[in-house]
């Protein structure tokens, strides 16, 4: 699904904008502090209701505002919210919607931005993210078993600090159990199949020259049942408040040589093995299921060369993917129809 327009209204440097989108290619040029990021920020923010520069909602206001606007529109496709301290509002269609799951099955993005290239270095926190957006578009089932997990390890974490009885501590394992062992799986699955398109995009020789593996960590003992783990480590979860085996611990590890990427890969290296991780994503995505997803790409050459954004804009060139990138000068190395927004 594209967007063929965006109006802003009290979001970060706009006090009050209108754009209008090309549905393939969109060039947002400007000097730095003009505000390109920022509607980049704004798509993503209508997509997922949160922010990829900052978790603190009131940097998001307009200076002296006390609430901001976002309003996109496409084919058959109207999206807005409202955020203020005190309020949220999410519109669909002309309709007010609690849940953001719709807006995201609505408009999925792949982004890649200068914090994208910390994956590798960065805490498993975003590992898992970049798991858990794959299993949300591609596995249907998994959104019920999400929400269960969240929902049963906060109760369990909060049976913990209370210091409740391991029987009571129990039934909230028994809560998620099912829903634990079934994101598990389900991610085992993506995560196949996303190597393997990775291992293309990178191709035979990168793969030989470097021995790249991806792996996946579970979150507790492979030798253990989830079940097991709970029972050992009871105590200690006791001692500190909180569940430390778990789905919500896994990892995303990528190795070299057997070794962590981020120890033997160069940093060019790196965002090469990054880049391609994303653009595998949304590739898989389109081949595999009904979602077409845009592609957010915040000042690609800050952090990639000339041959490798070319790489990218190659394979993006194929699929007539929907783009937003950011860049100081004007671009050319995507193809298709283009609109170019140019900030002062």
């Amino acid at each position: 699904m594209s967007l063929t327009h965006l109006s802003l209204h009290q979001f970060r440097c706009f006090n009050e904008a209108h754009f209008d989108f090309s549905p393939q290619i969109n060039v947002i040029t400007g000097a730095n502090g003009s505000g390109k990021t920022t509607i980049l920020e704004a798509l993503f923010f209508l997509a997922y209701g949160k922010s990829f520069r900052t978790k603190e909602l009131n940097r998001l206001i307009h200076q002296g505002a006390r609430s901001f606007t976002l309003h996109a529109k496409g084919p058959d496709l109207s999206l807005g919210m409202e955020r203020s301290g005190q309020s949220s509002i999410n519109r669909l269609n002309g309709e007010t919607i609690k849940t953001l799951s719709p807006f995201a099955l609505a408009l999925p993005f792949i982004l890649l931005q200068p914090d994208s290239f910390q994956l590798l270095s960065g805490s498993a926190r975003y590992r898992r993210q970049l798991m858990d957006w794959g299993v949300f578009y591609h596995y249907p089932t998994a959104h019920s078993h999400f929400a269960m997990i969240r929902k049963a390890l906060k109760q369990r974490n909060q049976a913990l600090k209370q210091r409740a009885t391991r029987q009571h501590v129990r039934l909230w394992e028994s809560t998620c159990h099912d829903s634990c062992i079934e994101i598990t799986q389900l991610r085992h699955q993506y995560l196949e199949r996303l190597a393997r398109l990775l291992a293309q995009l990178l191709g035979p020789q990168f793969m030989d020259q470097h021995q790249l593996e991806v792996h996946y960590v579970q979150g507790w003992d492979e030798q253990q049942t989830l079940s097991e783990a709970w029972e050992q480590s009871f105590l200690q979860d006791l001692r500190f408040g909180y569940t430390q085996m778990g789905p919500h611990q896994a990892d995303l590890k990528i190795t070299s040589h057997q070794k962590p990427a981020k120890d033997r890969l160069s940093r060019g290296e790196q965002k090469t093995v990054i880049a391609m991780l994303k653009l595998a994503q949304g590739l898989m995505l389109q081949e595999q299921t009904q979602h077409q997803p845009s592609y957010l790409l915040d000042d690609l050459a800050s952090e990639l060369d000339l041959n490798h954004r070319l790489k990218i804009a190659e394979h993006l060139n194929q699929h007539q993917a929907q783009i937003f990138i950011s860049s100081i000068e004007e671009t050319t190395i995507f193809s298709g129809a283009t609109a170019y927004i140019r900030l002062n």
